[in-house]
């Protein structure tokens, strides 16, 4: 497991943000949850002052969403080639705009919270063309209650708790955890289904 206070003591500010921006633009295992929560426990001691985190966070999960946007962007210009057309199934697409269209706002920020969502979802909002206005201001709220939740949730368990700090790498193991486990419920029954077909062939 990657030493997150081991990275964020040694790199500082700037640590915290090329890691958290990398995880979500592109890298999603990267610790960034976790590492975004233990920056948040080491501002209540002194460590970091906290509106600067805030900002930080916040500006490198709105960047990153910007990424995969045009990301998806780009992947969509890219179905006029056969290859990239028959991969990106045109009626997959349209599937997708709709539920972006009906519940974007609730897509973008429930995806915020998770990993590989929050990579991958500004990618397929991009691919079914959501206008970038409207793209916008769905990230910007979206990386607002994402950051300040997981910033101030470490901030405030520091505070009432500064005890804790001994536990706090399996607290930050638990969350990481935590987060991906609603990925992980959907994968591997998933997985389960397709080994148990191959198996009764």
């Amino acid at each position: 497991m990657i030493d997150i206070i081991a990275i964020i003591k040694t790199y500082g500010y700037i640590g915290l943000f090329v890691t958290t921006f990398l995880e979500s633009a592109l890298f999603f295992w990267l610790p960034g949850d976790g590492m975004i929560f233990m920056a948040g426990f080491m501002a209540s001691e002194g460590s970091f002052v906290l509106p600067y985190l805030l900002l930080l966070f916040f500006v490198s999960s709105f960047l990153s969403g910007l990424v995969g946007y045009y990301i998806g962007k780009y992947l969509h210009i890219l179905t006029k080639y056969r290859f990239f057309r028959n991969t990106l199934k045109e009626i997959h697409i349209e599937r997708a705009k709709k539920l972006f269209d009906r519940h974007g706002l609730l897509v973008i920020v429930i995806s915020k919270f998770f990993p590989l969502l929050r990579t991958f979802v500004p990618i397929c909002i991009g691919l079914t063309g959501m206008k970038l206005e409207k793209f916008l201001i769905r990230n910007m709220i979206g990386s607002f209650l994402a950051i300040t939740s997981f910033t101030m949730g470490g901030y405030y368990l520091g505070q009432m708790f500064p005890w804790i700090q001994e536990y706090i790498s399996i607290m930050i193991l638990l969350i990481i955890v935590l987060s991906a486990l609603p990925l992980l419920k959907k994968i591997l029954p998933r997985r389960h289904r397709n080994h148990h077909t191959i198996a009764s062939k």
